[in-house]
């Protein structure tokens, strides 16, 4: 019986252009060893006995050691979309083959997913012989590019990455392992991230003219090379923690109803959105308020299965706070953006943007009374309200990769039997 453990190194949360790493470890193991917990007293003493007998049978184990032969194994990994047929259709321009020009290997085929991306099949081995009890570990690395979409899960679509491996055994069915992860998007700093690296190509190769004659041969080059990671954080915290106080007036028809400060608009998934609202100097009296964290899902028009619809717009919220300010001169709010949401990103089938969404009750009063400075402080038993509502756009962007993995907890590994 074979063992075939695969897992991916270090974290499931990625980032374009950046390596996944795959382990892959292969073990002949012995049918008699596989017993349940339940037998382990029973195995303990089998154990023994085999040991007194084990040694003047030495030869004959030895001779009748089991050599088991696996034909091949492929790994390669693809974009996997999942859609509701009765909103979306997919275009066969924006569908990508699998690049299995090697192998026979097609992970999906079969299946009513739709492939975005497919890296090209790699063959991780070939007519790998196994002892008993012998093992043998393989690894797999590959990179993604940068254009591609982030991992998501809406309401019309969703898109997943999957590390897929295949292994071809003699005379048997193929065996598909599938390792899950998660993809960041990083389109939001592209540009910057483009000139960075040109700027670090340009400098190292200025370095290297000027130091080429000087250069010892015998001594190592201990010059540190920013990583796709490194340099992607870097920038993603210069946006991020970039401040800037935006204030904005909050008014209705008759009059201020207060004034709301933000002191950024540029968000990382995990961080929380505070903002604060001061009503001491409004003309209308703002009763209760109700601000939601949106993420708009927006399909393409090349996109919808219903020719007759012009757009497709969903709106999901992830958190929400809810005040009662009828005295109140100044009140804050905080709202708690989940790790396992994604940023805000443009694709050729979907675009997702994030709202801050306010439902203002105020007072319904006309311009004369708006108009009279004893109207906040007046007492009635019956208040005449009016509902007034306001978005306001705010960008959510991805965070560091390895934080991620750590507060979600993630983990892709799998272990299949071969007989």
């Amino acid at each position: 019986m074979l063992e075939v453990k695969a897992r991916l190194l270090h974290r499931a949360v990625f980032i374009p252009e950046e390596p996944i790493n795959c382990e892959l470890i292969i073990t002949n193991v012995d049918k008699s060893c596989q017993v349940s917990e339940n037998n382990s007293y029973f195995s303990t003493s089998l154990l023994n006995s085999l040991e007194t007998f084990g040694k003047s049978k030495q030869n004959d184990f030895k001779s009748n050691d089991h050599c088991a032969t696996i034909a091949w194994g492929s790994a390669q990994i693809y974009c996997q979309c999942d859609i509701n047929d009765k909103k979306v259709k997919i275009p066969v321009l924006f569908q990508k083959n699998f690049k299995n020009s090697q192998t026979s290997f097609k992970p999906i085929l079969g299946k009513r997913s739709h492939c975005l991306y497919s890296s090209e099949a790699k063959i991780v081995f070939c007519e790998l012989q196994l002892k008993k009890n012998e093992s043998k570990t393989f690894m797999y690395s590959q990179s993604l590019p940068l254009s591609l979409p982030p991992s998501y899960s809406g309401q019309y679509l969703k898109i997943s990455y999957k590390v897929s491996i295949g292994i071809g055994g003699i005379n048997q069915p193929l065996c598909i392992i599938n390792l899950p992860f998660k993809l960041f998007e990083m389109k939001c700093i592209y540009k910057a991230l483009k000139t960075r690296f040109q700027n670090h190509l340009s400098d190292g190769i200025a370095k290297n003219q000027v130091n080429e004659k000087t250069k010892n041969p015998f001594q190592e080059d201990d010059t540190d090379r920013e990583s796709s990671l490194e340099i992607s954080m870097d920038l993603l915290t210069n946006i991020t923690t970039t401040k800037n106080l935006n204030t904005y007036n909050i008014q209705s028809a008759n009059g201020i109803v207060g004034k709301f400060c933000l002191s950024k608009v540029y968000y990382r998934l995990g961080e929380d959105v505070l903002g604060m609202f001061e009503f001491s100097k409004s003309s209308i009296p703002c009763i209760k308020y109700t601000v939601c964290l949106q993420f708009e899902e927006s399909i393409s028009k090349e996109c919808l299965a219903n020719e007759s619809v012009s757009n497709l717009i969903h709106y999901t919220t992830v958190s929400q706070h809810t005040e009662c300010v009828k005295m109140a001169a100044k009140t804050s709010f905080a709202l708690p953006i989940p790790i396992t949401c994604t940023s805000q990103f443009t694709h050729k089938i979907v675009s997702v943007n994030w709202r801050l969404h306010f439902e203002f009750i105020i007072e319904k009063t006309s311009n004369e009374d708006s108009s009279n400075e004893n109207t906040f402080h007046k007492n009635s038993s019956i208040i005449y309200v009016e509902t007034m509502l306001w978005n306001l756009p705010v960008h959510v962007v991805s965070t560091n990769p390895i934080q991620a993995s750590l507060m979600m907890q993630s983990e892709s590994s799998e272990t299949i039997y071969i007989e």
